[in-house]
């Protein structure tokens, strides 16, 4: 499990636009204070000095419960931390805690979106779930990671809702998120899949591999050129899978 950002443009310059509109000006030096925490926290974690990740993401938390800020403000610099706090527990080996708090965070994200008009945040849970993916990859449940990591490629390319309602939001609910972010987030969980089966052409990966086939030489989401380069390892696999010689170039993840 990472911490990788989306791409510039992505789901920060979401936040942004809904930041300006849904801010109270009284709440915008709490929260710059907050950001300020929860980034120095990050930089911290992924760093690996976890001694000082813990006092940064500790006043991080205080600022977002400020009773200066609103309820959906303060719901919302906790979906936004969370997921933070969850890749420290990771790091500390604490998996249980880690996945807790990004299932929490998801809840809180789809919360903002019923109840307080937040758009971006159905972008923000596509993401927490690319983590729950990378989380079940590196604690080496293989199985469970490509499970969910197909579903998720169902539910961004072919529209087809079979993630469990505590991880996404509708799928329709993504319909206003830039294609590119769509793009993005399904060449990462492609690649993490590609990383798991890497290398591996025997029967218990064929099994595992089975529920990708659907999106073997597709190209969905109205853009012929949607990622390509995730198609086109899919397509490779599958011919290895079959028999069919390859280059094995292509069975290898691309980032």
């Amino acid at each position: 499990m990472t911490t990788a950002a989306a791409p510039p443009g992505g789901i920060g310059a979401l936040l942004d636009e809904e930041l300006a509109l849904r801010v109270a000006p009284d709440e915008v030096e709490t929260l710059l204070d907050y950001a300020e925490a929860r980034e120095a926290g990050l930089v911290a974690a992924r760093e690996g000095r976890i001694a000082d990740t813990r006092p940064a993401l500790r006043s991080a938390r205080a600022l977002a419960r400020s009773p200066l800020l609103s309820e959906g403000t303060t719901m919302l610099a906790t979906a936004l931390l969370e997921p933070v706090e969850a890749y420290v527990e990771y790091r500390c080996g604490r998996y249980g805690r880690a996945r807790a708090l990004l299932l929490h965070a998801s809840s809180l994200d789809g919360i903002l979106a019923r109840d307080h008009g937040y758009t971006f945040t159905s972008a923000h849970r596509l993401q927490i779930a690319h983590n729950l993916v990378r989380l079940e990859s590196r604690t080496g449940d293989v199985v469970r990671a490509v499970e969910l990591a197909a579903a998720l490629l169902d539910y961004i390319e072919l529209r087809v809702e079979r993630v469990p309602e505590a991880v996404v939001s509708p799928r329709e609910d993504l319909d206003a998120v830039p294609v590119e972010l769509l793009e993005f987030y399904f060449e990462e969980i492609a690649a993490e899949v590609a990383d798991l089966l890497a290398d591996r052409l025997d029967a218990a990966a064929a099994a595992l591999f089975e529920p990708l086939r659907v999106h073997v030489g597709g190209s969905g989401c109205g853009d012929r050129g949607f990622a390509t380069a995730a198609h086109e390892w899919l397509t490779q696999k599958s011919l290895a899978f079959d028999g069919e010689a390859v280059c094995a170039e292509t069975l290898r993840p691309r980032r």
